[in-house]
């Protein structure tokens, strides 16, 4: 068997095989690719698939496939800002998602190390693709929030009564190398940017690039360089948690809108470190802009909640941007939440409503992004 290069494999042409894959998932004919998968692993005889378990076609044949599968990432999600409808979502992570089992089934006879490095390579595809799906579906949520005013006014209230002080000398106690300098510099360009009642969510984008601009510097080595990006993404996660904690001890009435910005947050933030990671640089990302309509989410069929229905259910707010961190760290069960979503009983015909819920007073619709930032978990899960 002759050399596993990027244009054969044996006698086999690699770049035909790759340019069919390419024209069915660019057309989102996803049905047809595991035919085209087992078509063509079946083309390599029997007798001469022992070779591809050798070093040196494992590096090659991972390196192939996990550039072709990253260009596709990038072709089916050019931008993860722009928004994609729910039935197009949907047909990319069921397509990820059948990913490895294909891969599988097509390399059913090879060798034991090749199929299981196709395989990671497969498994590494459908996890980006997830992640990417789902910090879409964050971000139209997300801009529904900031097109309310009323959702970032509350939320401008509640974090000017965080103790970010407090937050701040706990993360430098606890993470070390955290300059205080650097912290509060980033934490008042938030203040800055998020005043404005109209602020858009590329504003908080360019805020966080910078963070992470900062953090990584230049490429030195790659150790150093992944060590820097995980520092950032620990010390990002235990200062949102304080923030979060600050405002569910508050029982702050924009818990819900800050809950979401912090799943966000944490997404994006995860995007910007691989990005750079991958490149080795960090690049300014300009993503698309506020889409006149929103995206076409009300195909629910799978049980999904739509973020961006009237019902304030989409309410996140860029003053959430600061409260970013693990989607696990607090829960949609918090206090504030908890009850200020309780029905109001306006009682019954000629009788005054119950004491504590008058019916002047109306509910906040800021909390109603709570379960809907729960639906999109489970979606994330489900898909």
């Amino acid at each position: 068997m002759s050399a596993v290069s990027p244009e054969n494999i044996g006698n086999v042409k690699v770049s035909e095989h790759l340019d069919l894959l390419r024209t069915h998932i660019v057309s989102h004919e996803f049905e047809k690719v595991e035919k085209v998968l087992s078509n063509f692993w079946s083309r390599i005889p029997l007798n001469e698939r022992d070779v591809l378990a050798q070093p040196d076609a494992l590096l090659a044949t991972k390196m192939i496939y996990r550039a072709f599968y990253e260009r596709m990432i990038h072709s089916m999600i050019p931008d993860v800002f722009r928004p994609m409808s729910h039935a197009v979502t949907k047909s990319i992570r069921s397509f990820a998602k059948q990913s490895e089992r294909w891969t599988r089934s097509a390399l059913d006879s090879f060798p034991e190390p090749f199929v299981t490095v196709q395989v990671d390579v497969a498994i590494a595809f459908a996890q980006k693709i997830r992640r990417y799906t789902g910090l879409n579906h964050l971000v139209q949520a997300a801009r529904a929030v900031l097109a309310n005013p009323l959702h970032i006014q509350q939320m401008q209230e509640d974090y000017s009564k965080v103790d970010f002080a407090a937050a701040e000398e706990q993360l430098i106690q606890t993470c070390e190398g955290c300059p205080r300098d650097v912290i509060s510099r980033h934490e008042a360009k938030f203040r800055e940017f998020h005043r404005s009642s109209s602020c858009k969510i590329m504003e908080w984008a360019t805020w966080m690039q910078g963070i992470v601009a900062e953090s990584m510097g230049v490429f030195d080595n790659a150790m150093a360089y992944e060590e820097r990006g995980g520092n950032l993404l620990l010390r990002w996660s235990f200062m949102s948690s304080m923030i979060i904690r600050d405002l569910t001890l508050r029982s702050a009435a924009s818990f819900g809108p800050f809950h979401l910005m912090r799943l966000l947050c944490d997404e994006y933030m995860y995007f910007l470190v691989e990005s750079a990671l991958q490149r080795r640089e960090c690049v300014p990302f300009v993503h698309e802009a506020e889409p006149a309509t929103p995206a076409d989410n009300t195909d629910n069929t799978d049980g999904d909640v739509n973020m961006e229905s009237s019902s304030g259910a989409s309410a996140p707010s860029s003053s959430a941007a600061t409260a970013p961190d693990s989607a696990a760290a607090t829960g949609a069960d918090a206090p504030a939440a908890t009850n200020l979503n309780r029905p109001v009983n306006a009682g019954t015909s000629g009788m005054a409503p119950t004491p504590h819920t008058p019916p002047t007073q109306p509910r906040s619709s800021a909390h109603a992004v709570v379960p809907s930032a729960a639906a999109t978990l489970k979606r994330s899960r489900e898909d």
